[in-house]
C-alpha cells in the first residue's frame, strides 16, 4: 500500500499536477489549487468528503496536542518550525471543528495551539478562534469539556494579555479558575491561578496578585513542574511590593536560573531582560 502511494505521487509530480518541496529532512507534497478544488468536488460527489475531512481533523488534532508540551521545553523550535509548516492545514482543521455539535474538538485544538500562537505572534488569529470556539454552546458538559474549556480560555487570557486587552485577560482566567475549582485538574488549576495573578497585577491589585502567585508557584512545585515554577518566580518578579519574602534582585537571579534548567527559551528571554535591568542599577553596565 504505502509502495502504491509513492508511486502515484511520483506520477503526479511529474506531471506538474502535484508539487514536492523540501522541508528540513522531508519532502512535502502539495497539490495545486486548481487540482484541489476539482478533487474536493469528485469527494463531495462520491459522498467521502466529510469522512475525509474528519479524518484531516483527526490526524492535526493528535499532532496539535502532541506538540503542546513539546513548546515549552529545549526542544520547541524544532516543533514550532513543525506547526508552522503545517499551519494551513491547522486552519483548515479549526474550521471543520467548528461545524461539530459539540465544541470539545474545536477547544482541545485551540488549546493545544494557543501557544504556537503566542510563540509565533500569531494573537490576533488566535484570538478569534478562540473566541469562536468558546462561544460554541454546549448542554450538559462532560468533565473532558470542562477541562478543555478550563485550557483553551488561559490561553485567550495569554492571548489577551499580548494584545494588551487587560478585560479579556482577566476574565478569561477568572473563568478558567472556576472551572477549574471544580476539581478538573490539579495543573490546570495552578496555571489558571498563575494566569488570574498575572491579570490581577495588571490592575494595580499587587498584593492580592502576589498571594496567588505565591499560592501557583507551591502548586507547580509539588507537581514538580520546572516550567511551572521558573515561570511563577518570574511573575513574582513583575510583582513589586514591599512584602516580598526575597529581595527583588535575589528573585531575578533565581528566576534566570530555573528558566535556563526549565529550557524555554521565551521565558529565558525575559529572564535575561530582568537579569540586564538588575545589572544596570547595580552599574554593572558591561
Amino acid at each position: 500500500m504505502q509502495d502504491d502511494v509513492f508511486n502515484v505521487l511520483e506520477q503526479l509530480v511529474n506531471k506538474s499536477l502535484v508539487i514536492a518541496e523540501a522541508w528540513q529532512s522531508e519532502t512535502r507534497y502539495r497539490i495545486l489549487e486548481t487540482m484541489r478544488q476539482y478533487a474536493n468536488e469528485k469527494l463531495i460527489e462520491a459522498g467521502e468528503s466529510e469522512r475525509l475531512r474528519d479524518r484531516h481533523l483527526e490526524y492535526y488534532l493528535e499532532l496539535a496536542e502532541t506538540a503542546a508540551p513539546h513548546l515549552i521545553r529545549p526542544e520547541q523550535p524544532e516543533w514550532l518550525d513543525r506547526l508552522e509548516a503545517e499551519h494551513e492545514n491547522m486552519r483548515a482543521a479549526l474550521e471543520w471543528s467548528l461545524g461539530y455539535d459539540r465544541p470539545e474538538q474545536a477547544l482541545r485544538l485551540t488549546a493545544a495551539l494557543g501557544t504556537f500562537w503566542h510563540m509565533r505572534c500569531y494573537w490576533l488569529e488566535g484570538a478569534q478562534w478562540l473566541e469562536r470556539a468558546l462561544a460554541r454552546p454546549t448542554k450538559n458538559p462532560t468533565t473532558t469539556e470542562k477541562a478543555t474549556r478550563a485550557q483553551a480560555l488561559i490561553q485567550e487570557a495569554i492571548l489577551a494579555d499580548d494584545l494588551d486587552d487587560r478585560d479579556k485577560m482577566k476574565k478569561s482566567a477568572e473563568a478558567s479558575l472556576a472551572l477549574c475549582e471544580e476539581g478538573v485538574d490539579a495543573h490546570d488549576t495552578a496555571i489558571a491561578r498563575h494566569w488570574v495573578g498575572r491579570a490581577l497585577n495588571r490592575f494595580d491589585e499587587p498584593e492580592h496578585a502576589h498571594s496567588l502567585l505565591e499560592q501557583s508557584l507551591e502548586e507547580f512545585r509539588n507537581l514538580k513542574d520546572a516550567y511551572g515554577e521558573a515561570l511563577a518566580v518570574y511573575s513574582l518578579t513583575l510583582v513589586s511590593i514591599g512584602k516580598v519574602q526575597k529581595p527583588l534582585g535575589e528573585m531575578i537571579l533565581e528566576s534566570l536560573e530555573l528558566a535556563r534548567m526549565a529550557g524555554e527559551r521565551l521565558l529565558l528571554a525575559h529572564a535575561l531582560d530582568n537579569r540586564s535591568t538588575l545589572a544596570f542599577w547595580n552599574g554593572q553596565l558591561d
